[in-house]
């Protein structure tokens, strides 16, 4: 089997940035050379370069230097527990080439049959990015022109908080959302109304797709009757800001002062390797404000057993296949009453992110098994189900989109312009 593994621009960056840092030999400086022209490593090269990455993250964690250490941890490992995704690459028998990119830039991807020595390339597996960053240039690229699936693909849309919570339902919160353009202050007599009926006291307000908006636009908790100063926060701060999606409103799932969210880690279905549980003490509540405020205490733990009954694993799974097929993500849920409750759809890459170790955590397991479902896939029958998926998620977003503001109930979809009801099936028809 062979892999073409497209390394991100950021890589770049950080061996422009600091490979004065850092002693380079004979051939390192020959790779170097090579990948900074952006001309693809072939197997036997692979191993020098992931050297030099290991040299600059050392360089970085000698002089306690935070900048990007996530996405060098991510892809070379800590140096400890973690081997990384690369290393975990090249220790396969497959035969791995690294491919820089340069977005709006693919001219080195030209030719990729001669460059891996052999026009077929039904043993040829594409590994792009593992954030949640669609890339349709690079998507029609192979798509097109190679015909070959991409791995993970991302569709933006998908990652959409109002989308997943009725592709989840009934694992989802309910919810209340307003489209880019619209005004959510236009309907916040019938927000407090809609609430009230459905014994919502709190909402928490998010962007709709979370596009590293956090530092700007932090989570905020409110009473469902006092959302006024949220929505003018909100929209001053998305000033300037395109395709930020819109404004969701959920129900606070908070059980008396404590919320406990479990991360599932997915490709295709559940990654069972390595799911982290998190235990969060709340602060009282007040007036509201931003969440990360309220947070007295949380504890972070993982286990490779999932913490909830077969029947609802089983469920995940089949949303999860149908709905979220090609993703690598980390997939969070409240438990509420027993029951998950979707919050937040996340790369793998910010899941993977934190500021301390997590025991028992074992990343390698998500990223080896991401590769070994890989391989199992067949190009054909992939490309063809990838081509698909993409026009039928963009399809049922559009259609979510269209109806305009909107409270989802749990069960129904209520528009909040003219109270039209509607079943989930009308809008979830998918090919």
């Amino acid at each position: 089997m062979r892999f073409i593994v497209l390394i991100s621009p950021i890589f770049k960056f950080l061996i422009n940035k600091y490979q004065s840092n850092i002693s380079l030999h004979g051939v390192e400086s020959d790779v170097l050379l090579k990948f900074k022209a952006a001309e693809m490593l072939s197997p036997s090269e692979c191993r020098t370069f992931i050297h030099i990455l290991t040299s600059i993250r050392q360089y970085l964690t000698d002089n306690n230097i935070q900048y990007q250490r996530d996405s060098l941890k991510k892809m070379i490992g800590d140096g400890l527990e973690w081997s990384g995704f690369l290393n975990i690459m090249v220790e396969t028998k497959h035969d791995i080439y690294f491919c820089p990119y340069e977005p709006g830039s693919l001219q080195n991807l030209s030719n990729i049959e001669k460059k891996i020595g052999n026009s077929d390339l039904s043993d040829v597996r594409v590994i792009v990015s593992l954030n949640l960053d669609e890339s349709e240039e690079i998507y029609s690229f192979f798509h097109q022109q190679l015909k070959l699936p991409v791995y993970p693909a991302i569709c933006n849309n998908a990652t959409s908080k109002w989308l997943k919570n009725i592709t989840f339902a009934p694992f989802a919160p309910r919810a209340f959302y307003f489209p880019e353009g619209t005004c959510a202050a236009d309907y916040n007599d019938k927000i407090i109304d809609l609430a009230r009926r459905a014994g919502i006291s709190r909402l928490i307000m998010k962007d709709e797709y979370d596009f590293d908006l956090r530092p700007i636009l932090p989570y905020a908790v409110m009473p469902a009757d006092r959302l006024d100063q949220a929505y003018r926060v909100f929209y001053e701060k998305v000033k300037g800001i395109p395709n930020y999606g819109g404004i969701v409103l959920e129900e606070f799932l908070a059980t008396g002062d404590a919320i406990e969210i479990v991360t599932l880690n997915v490709f295709n279905k559940i990654i069972r390797a390595s799911c982290i549980v998190e235990k969060v003490k709340l602060k009282k509540f007040m007036d509201g404000g931003i969440y990360d405020t309220f947070i007295q205490e949380n504890t972070m733990t993982a286990t490779n057993v999932v913490p909830m009954n077969q029947d609802i694993i089983a469920a995940i799974d089949a949303i999860v296949a149908r709905y979220y097929p090609f993703l690598l993500s980390g997939l969070e849920f409240v438990m509420y009453k027993g029951t998950p409750r979707i919050i937040d759809v996340n790369s793998v890459s910010n899941t993977l992110k934190m500021e301390k170790p997590i025991a028992n955590l074992k990343p390698d397991q998500i990223f080896k098994e991401f590769v070994d479902r890989i391989v199992k896939m067949n190009n054909v029958e992939e490309l063809e189900k990838q081509i698909e998926y993409f026009a039928s998620i963009n399809r049922v977003y559009d259609n979510l989109r269209k109806f305009g503001p909107a409270f989802f109930t749990g069960e129904k979809i209520v528009s909040l312009i003219d109270g039209t009801e509607k079943e989930l099936k009308e809008f979830l028809v998918f090919s």
